[in-house]
């Protein structure tokens, strides 16, 4: 607890052995910012530019980041290394994949494989009951996928519309609730997000949701760059709602 002022004053240093010690329990902690953690930590080849998306990541305020790579240069993999990282740096135990159905079975896969993660395909209900544990209840390295057409809200989820018992509209409902409280995912993944473009579908506002419970965001997509606009910014939109919140600029803001 003395001022360091005063030991280097006194002539008192610490042996090596110490400093190696406190450096070791610093890169366990995930303390260290310009270390990359996820560097040879998964069954993946090594290609330089699939770590950049790890870096815009860590550097994004929002934690939020639109991967818009072209068709086969890895983006299930940008997404596995962004969820290694923040793993290796921080206590995250819940990961969300939301893709198409055909999917699903490709991401559990994939996760296994390449990242030693074990996942279960959920359906809405199942989700539901999920994210209502308490997160010391998750496993570490734990993921749960879900599709997009098996939990988006039907229309009128958030009206007095007799829905009847359907779970989509118990989930809706329940992560609408909770989008002003605490994250209760760590990270959601959303693969094919370009399905999300439309501000007035459900596949919007499935996004919408998922972005307000979520401590961290990433979109996959390999189509945007060919899209409207309007269609791009609505993605970024999901991704960094704080960056990329009126849309009336955004045409000055790709100039820039």
């Amino acid at each position: 607890d003395s001022d360091w002022m005063d030991l280097l004053n006194d002539s008192r240093f610490g042996r090596i052995r110490d400093l190696r010690r406190n450096l070791t329990h610093i890169h366990l902690s995930g303390k260290l910012a310009n270390l990359v953690y996820s560097m040879d930590a998964t069954n993946t080849d090594f290609y330089a530019y699939q770590y950049k998306p790890v870096l815009s990541y860590l550097e994004s305020p929002s934690k939020g980041i639109l991967i818009a790579d072209e068709v086969g240069l890895g983006k299930t993999i940008e997404a596995g290394i962004i969820w290694t990282e923040i793993r290796a740096r921080f206590d995250a135990r819940r990961l969300l994949v939301v893709c198409p159905a055909m999917l699903r079975e490709k991401w559990k896969s994939e996760l296994a494989i390449r990242f030693g993660i074990s996942a279960e395909i959920l359906d809405a209900r199942e989700l539901y009951d999920f994210l209502k544990k308490d997160r010391q209840a998750i496993p570490d390295g734990k993921a749960i996928i879900c599709s997009v057409q098996g939990i988006r809200p039907p229309k009128g989820w958030n009206n007095e519309a007799e829905l009847g018992d359907n779970p989509r509209v118990a989930l809706a409902k329940y992560l609408d609730n909770k989008c002003d409280e605490e994250p209760i995912v760590d990270m959601t993944i959303i693969d094919e997000a370009h399905y999300m473009r439309n501000p007035g579908s459900q596949n919007f506002t499935l996004g919408k949701l998922l972005r307000g419970i979520s401590d961290g965001l990433v979109l996959l997509s390999a189509t945007p760059v060919n899209l409207s606009n309007d269609d791009l910014y609505y993605l970024l939109n999901l991704a960094d709602p704080d960056s990329f919140g009126v849309k009336s600029v955004f045409p000055q803001v790709l100039k820039a």
